[in-house]
């Protein structure tokens, strides 16, 4: 996505968010809850959509919702400011690339950089989540304006080959966890920025990994992760026939009584093939659409209508 094209897809989400939340009887709080000892689980749009995480608060009987949009302000991109404000003397070059990419972010100012929208059960804290993609990219493009910090005799030096092999090393290590294989490219980022300031990520010669080493294992395991996922599913869709009959051979499948269910299933069967990979919705369609028809196999009829509940 480029940022020149992008557009404030949250705003209007949390406009929404509050109608839907009216429109099932649950009262809004404007401000999130904070948890520093509660417990809490968070979802994102991958694992469940605006409506359904709504539903949940009215399954819960809670009446009352916390929806937060945060609002952006090019004035809290410390990384954008000019020189004196932060101790620096940048090259000249340097300094032109933070003042147009200032200009251009500052278009963005009001716009949301992510929703949360949460409801307490039982002590716990559940928190739905949705980042901009246009904020991602701008943080991305930001990072990339960051001067390595001033190197002492104390900092590890790394050569060419060195930070190759670094790189290389930590986008291997993204590309092995399950939930970053399974994110939205929005939520592989975010996954990956946890790890890589995590006590598990190996920091190797570093106390902590500098954000020019980072930035490039992000960008290069996102990269390699889009390309595994469009190189499989582009190969699962011509056998989608042979994809159905297996799934609806599948005991798991077979049991699902609704069409929720079994859609979960085929997903869950799909995900499994892929290594972690999500099916794109297309292909996902296009395999619920063989299943419900009975193209699969003559069995699959019995299970008909497919959206019955």
């Amino acid at each position: 996505m480029e940022l020149k094209t992008a557009t404030d897809e949250l705003s209007l989400l949390a406009e929404r968010a509050v109608d839907l939340a009216g429109d099932r009887g649950v009262r809004v709080v404007p401000v999130a809850p904070i948890t520093r000892q509660s417990a809490y689980l968070c979802l994102d749009p991958e694992d469940m959509n605006l409506e359904d995480f709504l539903d949940l608060v009215v399954a819960a009987q809670q009446k009352l919702a916390y929806i937060e949009p945060a609002p952006f302000d090019v004035d809290d991109l410390v990384e954008l400011a000019e020189d004196d404000v932060l101790g620096e003397e940048l090259d000249p070059v340097l300094r032109a690339q933070r003042a147009k990419l200032r200009q251009s972010a500052a278009r963005f100012n009001g716009w949301t950089t992510s929703l949360e929208v949460a409801f307490v059960y039982q002590g716990v804290v559940h928190r739905w989540v949705a980042d901009a993609s246009w904020y991602e990219r701008l943080r991305t493009e930001v990072d990339a304006l960051v001067p390595p910090e001033d190197e002492d005799d104390d900092e590890p030096q790394l050569s060419e080959a060195d930070r190759v092999a670094l790189v290389e090393r930590l986008t291997q290590e993204l590309l092995a966890k399950a939930e970053f294989r399974a994110s939205t490219e929005t939520g592989r980022r975010r996954v990956a920025r946890i790890y890589l300031a995590s006590p598990e990520c190996d920091a190797g010669p570093f106390d902590e990994l500098p954000t020019f080493v980072t930035s490039a294992a992000i960008r290069q395991a996102t990269d390699r992760a889009v390309i595994a996922e469009q190189r499989h599913y582009a190969e699962v869709e011509p056998r989608i026939p042979e994809v159905a009959q297996q799934i609806a051979a599948d005991p798991a499948y077979r049991a699902a009584r609704t069409a929720a269910a079994r859609k979960h299933r085929a997903r869950d069967h799909l995900i499994a093939q892929a290594g972690g990979y999500p099916p794109p919705t297309r292909v996902l369609d296009l395999l619920l659409d063989a299943l419900a028809t009975g193209r699969a196999s003559g069995s699959v009829g019995s299970m008909l209508p497919f959206a019955s509940d």
